[in-house]
């Protein structure tokens, strides 16, 4: 049986995986110790003169002119399929506009902002998923997310544009 557990604090996450008897072990047993440890690193942290380094430094640095809208960005990029479009829409979401997408989210970006075939606005979950195999997109529930392998590809089909 899978089990999955995620644990959310400041400055940071730990996502377990696997075997049921897995996550629980770590859990019951080491989940104090790695605490602990996180709470060294934080106190470390605090003695230094630097701040360390925010999340959206991991992202791709924003252009002067930072796109405002769905169409601009695409028009910045180059996109050669489907999976590569959702990619893209996900991260406009999430970075532009600061919102993780849902299905429907995503359904209207295509639709009203792109003016895209029904036929790809009908295809959005396979295409979602095709982007999830690569390893581009992660879904919370109903809502889609970029992953850092995502954040890579969105900046290569940004870069080639340039």
């Amino acid at each position: 049986m899978e089990a999955y557990c995620r644990i959310t604090v400041h400055g940071g996450k730990l996502v377990l995986k696997g075997q049921a008897e897995f996550v629980k072990e770590v859990l019951r047993e080491h989940l104090s110790e790695l605490l602990h440890e996180w709470g060294k690193e934080d106190d470390r942290g605090k003695e230094r003169a630097e701040p360390a380094p925010a999340a959206e430094e991991a992202a791709p640095a924003p252009s002067p002119a930072s796109p405002t809208t769905m169409a601009e960005l695409r028009s910045r990029a180059r996109v050669e399929n489907n999976k590569e479009l959702v990619t893209l829409a996900v991260y406009y979401c999430e970075h532009c506009r600061h919102e993780q997408p849902t299905n429907e989210d995503l359904r209207r970006i295509l639709k009203e902002e792109l003016r895209e075939k029904t036929s790809t606005i009908n295809s959005l979950t396979t295409y979602l998923q095709r982007a999830k195999k690569e390893g581009w997109l992660g879904q919370e529930g109903k809502r889609w997310r970029i992953t850092s392998t995502g954040m890579q590809k969105v900046q290569e089909l940004l870069e080639e544009q340039q």
